[in-house]
C-alpha cells in the first residue's frame, strides 16, 4: 500500500511540475500583435526627438482602426473620427516589416513624429501579404481640434 501511496504521489508531482513548466513558457498573447513593433518604433522615435518637451504622441483606437482599413484597402483615408480636424496618413511597403516601416517614415511619418510642436494622435495598421512577399505598414496621425475658445466673449455652454 506504501508503494502505491508513493507511485501515484510520483504520478501527481511529475503531472503538477509538467503544467506549470508549460505554464511558465507559454508566450504572452500579445507577443504575436504585428502592431506592436511598430507602435514601439513610433513612441521610441518621438521620445528621441522630443525629448525634454510635454509634446506626447498618444494612440488612438480610432485611428488604429482608419489604418487598419487603410493598410489592406491602400486607400488613403478621407474623413477623420469625432475629435479631429483632418488625418495625415502614411504608407510603407516592404519585406520585412522593418522595411516597411522605414518607407513609411521615408514618405513623411518620420517628419511628422519629429515634429515636436504638434497636438496629434496616432494609430497603426498592417497587413502581409504572403502571395506577393510583402508588409503593408500604416501610421495615420489625426490632428485634433482646437480647444473651445474661453473667456468673456466666447460663446454659452449649452
Amino acid at each position: 500500500m506504501i508503494q502505491r501511496q508513493s507511485r501515484a504521489t510520483r504520478i501527481l508531482v511529475a503531472l503538477v511540475g509538467t503544467m506549470s513548466v508549460g505554464a511558465l513558457t507559454l508566450p504572452a498573447a500579445h507577443a504575436d500583435d504585428p502592431l506592436a513593433p511598430i507602435k514601439r518604433t513610433v513612441d521610441k522615435d518621438r521620445s528621441k526627438a522630443c525629448a525634454g518637451t510635454f509634446a506626447s504622441l498618444r494612440y488612438n483606437g480610432a485611428l488604429e482602426a482608419i489604418a487598419q482599413r487603410y493598410a489592406r484597402s491602400e486607400k488613403v483615408p478621407q474623413v477623420p473620427p469625432a475629435g479631429f480636424q483632418r488625418l495625415i496618413p502614411f504608407l510603407g511597403a516592404g519585406d520585412p516589416q522593418a522595411q516597411a516601416i522605414n518607407r513609411a517614415y521615408r514618405r513623411g511619418a518620420g517628419q511628422r513624429i519629429g515634429n515636436c510642436s504638434d497636438e496629434i494622435e496616432y494609430g497603426v495598421g498592417f497587413v502581409r501579404h504572403d502571395d506577393r512577399s510583402v508588409s503593408v505598414v500604416t501610421i495615420v496621425f489625426g490632428v485634433l481640434n482646437p480647444p473651445p475658445p474661453s473667456g468673456p466673449n466666447s460663446p454659452p455652454i449649452k
